[in-house]
């Protein structure tokens, strides 16, 4: 098909790809009977994807682009539901990209009911070749290349696309009360009198759950508007467990219902909320979300519930078999043999969602727990749900499935803007179908193979290398196979409290600190900082990386501080970094070098990166943004700019372990 003889289609509302005033491509094709396959791309970005969150039986245009005059044909191959048999259907070429070097392949389609997972790629043909490409890229196999999803009805809250959210460990952010303080030898904890620990010392280690730095909500709450606002900027928070427990961490929950008196009260709650939800503190102020730690997949052994620890009278499942929670946890020989957390942890003794009253406990009914905190006083704007895969009923986790489809059901209607968040270290997409959460903890796609490129070590510290070309690869494919709605919420931590922080596995290293850093900010979903980060503040795992916060200001790193203060402002200013496309420009393994683009109509960035000991220069070609020919670039983080040559590349140059941010607007 000749290019010359194509009509160039209009584009789709906010794309501005194709406009009958740009120059047409040549049509000389330098590689025919071959596909370019660095050339062919899609992604669920505005441009490629119209909508971006399509309804259930609803129109949905899917855009593909190739290398100009390079595929003859191209046919999008799908099923509209993931037992349906394979479908194809022609794409029409509708014009080309703004630089003239893309053809642009399109065609629309009917999505299928809600709940239902539309999955598809891309079959070209050209000459003698025929390849297919999807999530995973170019492929020479008729089911190679994985597959791009579409959950027809699915929404995630607007709020929660792209924005930067900051995790607290109550106990360790700060000390806004000291009357509530846990006071040394209280109670015991596991056998172990509690401790009352001053600030600057390091936690307990082994940690036995049971030093206490005297952090809480009052803390929270003071630092709300000065530091986590106007100075950070972030825009919602993720608070670590608050619910009454014996243990510093709170993962063993005694009483659901119930703050931890020694964070605070309920009052104080619905008090932090309703200051994070405020507008009117300061010119500028802004609401901030404000998610929390659902532990629903185990108890405490102290709740009521249970009762093992003897706190309540002895009606638990622990101390009698006619208890009326009994059936609320799995015995296998009743009283000492039990289900628990993982198998190890028999202070944790997981909950039985074979019973019904577990359901209507945690989640159905109006009272339940999910539903108190998302309603007012509290209002909560989300729950991230911890150890989220492993939920079920009598020990095993076969109707895991079943049981979010029935949380999203129910919790859902009450607050249509809430987030849900599902803690799981492996691939997060069997929980992204659009029925259950709407996004994940993503270690997986994000927290492990940007450490291991940056440290060359694992979450975990151990030693783990991966090149660039790797990490471009793996950031691609595993965001491209979730639904684009969940694409924008994953949570992309560099350190959380239960892996060792960043800074550790840099050794110490700044400048690769600010590397990840710059990447976390410019990628695509929702960047999670852990508290003190931001700082310079350090630490191996568990319980070393839950240091309390250093107020001490002159301990602050402050050019740690000042790249997340400008990142975060970049974030928050450039829509094209939370919505836009994403792929990858440039992986220089031999440098350490990696450069990726994000873009949209209207605006274009191009993230340039340096992990080595050693300054380079790095030449990337800037046209898969739809860069504008003969435009400068202004340098968001060193200011100045850099012209693009005739050649569309741009060359930067980087002091070692750093990395800068491009911006191009459309005009």
């Amino acid at each position: 098909m000749a290019c010359a003889a194509l009509a160039l289609a209009l584009p789709l509302a906010g794309q501005g790809a194709a406009t009958a005033a740009l120059p047409q491509a040549s049509c000389h094709d330098p590689a025919p009977g071959a596909i370019q396959a660095a050339n062919v791309f899609h992604d669920g970005g505005p441009l490629f994807l119209q909508p971006t969150e399509p309804g259930p039986d609803a129109p949905v245009t899917l855009t593909l682009r190739t290398a100009a005059c390079d595929a003859r044909s191209v046919l999008l191959v799908y099923r509209p539901t993931f037992d349906a048999p394979r479908r194809s259907v022609p794409m029409r070429q509708a014009g080309h990209d703004a630089t003239g070097r893309y053809d642009l392949w399109r065609v629309t389609l009917r999505t299928g009911a809600a709940g239902s997972t539309l999955t598809y790629r891309f079959e070209l043909h050209d000459g003698r070749t025929v390849e297919w490409f999807g999530a995973n890229g170019i492929s020479y196999a008729p089911l190679g290349g994985g597959h791009f999803t579409i959950a027809p009805g699915f929404h995630t809250p607007a709020w929660a696309q792209g924005t930067v959210f900051y995790q607290i460990f109550p106990d360790r952010f700060k000390n806004g009360n000291p009357a509530n303080d846990v006071k040394t030898g209280e109670y015991n904890y596991q056998g172990n009198p509690v401790l009352a620990q001053p600030w600057t010392v390091l936690p307990e280690n082994p940690g036995l759950g049971r030093d206490f730095f005297g952090g809480d909500l009052a803390g929270i709450m003071q630092e709300l508007t000065p530091y986590l606002k106007r100075m950070l900027g972030v825009g919602a928070l993720y608070l670590n467990p608050i619910f009454q427990s014996l243990s510093n961490h709170k993962y063993d929950t005694q009483d659901y219902y119930r703050v931890d008196p020694h964070f605070g009260s309920n009052a104080d709650l619905a008090a932090l909320v309703r200051q994070a939800h405020a507008t009117t503190a300061y010119p500028g102020d802004y609401r901030m979300s404000v998610i929390l730690d659902g532990v629903f997949n185990h108890t405490g052994d102290s709740i009521r519930w249970f009762n093992k620890e003897g706190l309540y009278p002895p009606q638990g499942a622990y101390n009698t078999r006619k208890s009326p929670w009994y059936s609320f946890y799995t015995f296998y020989h009743w009283p000492n043999q039990y289900d628990d957390f993982e198998g190890c942890c028999p202070t944790l003794p997981r909950l039985n969602y074979a019973t019904p009253a577990v359901r209507d406990t945690i989640y159905r009914a109006r009272n339940s727990v999910m539903q108190t905190y998302l309603r007012p006083p509290y209002a909560i704007d989300g729950w991230r749900l911890d150890d989220a895969n492993e939920l079920g009923s009598q020990g095993l986790a076969g109707d895991n499935a079943e049981i979010w489809r029935e949380v999203r059901r129910a919790v859902k209607p009450v607050a249509p803007n809430s987030l849900l968040i599902g803690e799981v270290w492996a691939t997060s997409q069997p929980w992204l179908d659009g029925t259950q959460w709407d996004g994940a903890t993503n270690y997986y796609g994000f927290t492990f193979p940007v450490s291991s490129w940056v440290t060359g070590r694992d979450a975990k510290g151990q030693p783990a290398t991966l090149p660039a070309s790797a990490l471009d690869a793996s950031l691609a494919t595993s965001a491209n196979a979730l639904p684009r709605p969940a694409q924008l919420v994953m949570l992309n931590a560099l350190s959380t409290h239960d892996i060792s922080r960043f800074l550790y596995r840099a050794g110490g290293n700044v400048g690769r600190l600010n590397v990840a850093q710059i990447l976390q900010m410019t990628y695509v979903g929702a960047p999670c900082i852990y508290y003190g980060d931001e700082i310079g503040m350090t630490g191996a795992t568990d319980p070393d990386d839950r240091r309390p916060f250093d107020w001490r200001t002159a301990h602050w790193n402050q050019t740690v501080l000042a790249m997340t203060r400008r990142l975060v402002a970049l974030r928050r200013a450039m829509p094209v970094l939370r919505t836009g496309s994403f792929a990858g420009l440039l992986t220089d393994d031999e440098h350490n070098g990696y450069a990726f683009g994000r873009w949209q109509s209207g605006q274009r960035a191009v993230v340039v990166l340096n992990d080595d000991g050693k300054a380079h220069t790095y030449r990337i070609d800037v046209a898969p943004v739809e860069a504008l020919p003969g435009r400068t670039w202004s340098d968001a983080l060193r200011g100045g700019s850099i012209a693009t040559d005739a050649s569309d590349t741009v060359t930067v140059r980087l002091p070692p372990y750093s990395g800068t941010v491009l911006v191009q607007p459309s005009r």
